[in-house]
């Protein structure tokens, strides 16, 4: 009911899209805290041009706006995703990493059939249970960010965002589900991932 009513009060100009502007190869489709930054710059010493990070949205804010409607167009059930969706807000990538590509991995996987995907994870879930709860959760949980958020439109469209990512990983409850939802994340990551020509595991 309230992101309803928010998302009237906030309700953002179209953006224009992207059009691409070099292939998509690789697409690290691990959770967040599992070494995305590092291995963003890794990819990026490599010479891929620009890598997508979550870090993305927060300084382009316009860029949250092309993400929301994707995952709720997931979590609606719908399939109707192509190259174009996700060019029209990474067309300047040559790589993607971390939210909110990871809560849309089958969908990119499928759209960019050519790429590289990298399954980036951490052995020891509880550490990274631990790490998460302690950094992108509060975005979500954390009482007076949710509350002053409805006084800004950035902060309020970017934790809509995470709200977003964590429906599909999470059921919407990081705490009692985000175990679970690692789990289950890296069982249908790399069941959607064997049928790729190249896949590469990154342990953190």
């Amino acid at each position: 009911m309230l992101d309803a009513l928010f998302g009237i009060i906030f309700r953002p100009q179209p953006v224009p899209p992207q059009i691409r502007q070099k292939d998509l190869q690789v697409l690290a489709l691990g959770l967040s805290r599992t070494g995305t930054e590092s291995l963003k710059r890794a990819l990026e010493t490599l010479g891929y041009h620009h890598v997508y990070h979550g870090f993305d949205f927060l300084k382009q804010p316009n860029q949250v706006l092309q993400w929301v409607p994707l995952l709720e167009r997931k979590i609606d059930g719908k399939r109707n995703f192509t190259a174009s969706d996700f060019d029209a807000v990474t067309g300047h990538c040559e790589a993607v990493s971390d939210l909110p590509c990871s809560a849309l991995y089958a969908e990119l996987i499928d759209a960019y059939p050519k790429a590289r995907i990298i399954v980036n994870y951490r052995k020891n879930v509880d550490d990274w249970y631990q790490s998460y709860a302690h950094t992108v959760d509060p975005l979500v949980t954390n009482w007076l960010y949710s509350f002053l958020c409805h006084f800004d439109f950035d902060a309020y469209w970017a934790r809509r965002l995470v709200c977003r990512v964590q429906e599909v990983h999470y059921s919407g409850d990081f705490l009692l589900q985000g175990k679970e939802g690692y789990e289950n994340h890296y069982v249908g990551l790399r069941a959607k991932a064997r049928a790729s020509s190249f896949i590469l595991t990154a342990l953190q």
